[in-house]
């Protein structure tokens, strides 16, 4: 959106370890930015010794139940120790930066909660967008009313089309699906990877470790069964934030192939790995996450790509859509035949400009498209 012309304030919380922006260097800061990149606005949640024992699982079950709605209850949210700590940041915005329109992503309410704060200052309309599908986030008992306090969005986003469905259960609004989509620098190639052998890489969550235990077993049994595998010459790879439990899931490959772990890797790095890949992988979570945007990003990086368990029908459409090498895999055996489809080198690459309508800067022109509209709305 900075690429195309608008001045974009984006705020958020303090990342672990992250500086606070200066609430008093603020107004200047805003004066003399370089609105060509986005103007980026931390701040440092007020300390909550019951939020944070909360949301970090310290209470006993019972209790954090009722801890849970006496603050749904209360405050609304979570995060109200952010939401309290950003009002003064709030005011300054709204009478300096004086914003057209706020945007903000549901994973907690109190993003809603600010963006309504801000919009009020600033007598200007307010966009929400859904990233996680209401009904398994928010607790039950508070699911209708608290939709209802968000009645003034004028427009939604969604994630997918999947969560654009489940938000029509809880919010009126008119709603336009807005895919996370990728950086085309994946789409520009890279130097031929000095990598040899056979690269099976994993990135993401993995969720539930049942499904990375069927999926390393799968790999285990491949390597084992094909011919043309020999000693030593297939690696599997992981990148993510979630190294300690995938080094532990994946000891039954050791003997079998090389292992190598990384934590979460700068988006370069990254790209640069799945492109090395033999082929990428990556593990759904079916229920919770209606919908997987590395599926796009998989996709960008040229080579075969494999999901376990099954994509859904909105994801295999996509795939279908832009072309590329994609298997959806229900079982042991068809990630085998996954596996093999990569060591013997039969492989589709997808058609580059239908992709690029899903990357970041293709869903920018309907970002910009959906903000438009609302701006002038009431």
């Amino acid at each position: 959106m900075s690429g195309r012309g608008h001045h974009v304030v984006l705020l958020t919380e303090t990342l672990s370890g992250g500086g606070a922006t200066d609430s008093d260097a603020l107004i200047p800061s805003l004066a003399d930015h370089d609105w060509s990149r986005p103007f980026s606005v931390a701040i440092e949640p007020l300390r909550d010794r019951m939020l944070d024992a909360i949301r970090y699982g310290q209470l006993p079950w019972g209790i954090r139940q009722g801890a849970i709605a006496y603050r749904y209850s209360k405050d609304g949210g979570l995060f109200s120790d952010w939401r309290k700590a950003a009002r003064p940041y709030v005011e300054t915005i709204a009478g300096v930066f004086e914003p057209d329109v706020v945007w903000a992503t549901f994973g907690n309410t109190d993003t809603w909660n600010i963006a309504r704060d801000l919009a009020g200052a600033a007598s200007c309309p307010w966009v929400g967008d859904i990233k996680d599908n209401w009904q398994n986030f928010i607790p039950k008992g508070f699911r209708r009313s608290l939709a209802a306090r968000y009645r003034d969005a004028v427009h939604m986003t969604a994630f997918s089309e999947g969560q654009l469905r489940e938000a029509n259960l809880w919010f009126g609004q008119e709603k336009t699906v807005l895919y996370s989509g990728f950086d085309e620098v994946l789409l520009k190639g890279s130097e031929p990877s000095t990598e040899t052998g056979i690269r099976v890489v994993l990135t993401g969550s993995i969720y539930h470790e049942e499904n990375l235990t069927v999926l390393v077993r799968a790999i285990a049994t491949w390597i084992e069964t094909a011919d043309r595998i020999g000693a030593g010459e297939a690696t599997f790879v992981y990148a993510g934030n979630e190294m300690e439990r995938v080094e532990r899931l994946t000891l039954p490959l050791e003997g079998i192939c090389r292992r190598e772990l990384h934590g979460f890797l700068p988006l370069k790095e990254l790209y640069a790995l799945q492109r090395g890949a033999s082929i990428n992988l990556y593990v759904r979570m079916p229920g919770s996450f209606i919908f997987h945007h590395k599926l796009f990003e998989l996709l960008a990086a040229g080579q075969p790509a494999a999901c376990f368990p099954e994509e859904t029908d909105e994801a295999l459409r996509l795939a279908a859509d832009v072309g590329g090498t994609f298997h959806s895999c229900r079982d042991e055996a068809a990630m085998c035949r996954a596996l093999d489809g990569a060591l013997s080198g039969t492989r589709i690459r997808p058609d580059f400009d239908r992709l690029r309508r899903y990357s970041w800067a293709g869903q920018a022109v309907i970002l910009e498209r959906v903000l438009g509209s609302a701006r002038g709305a009431k």
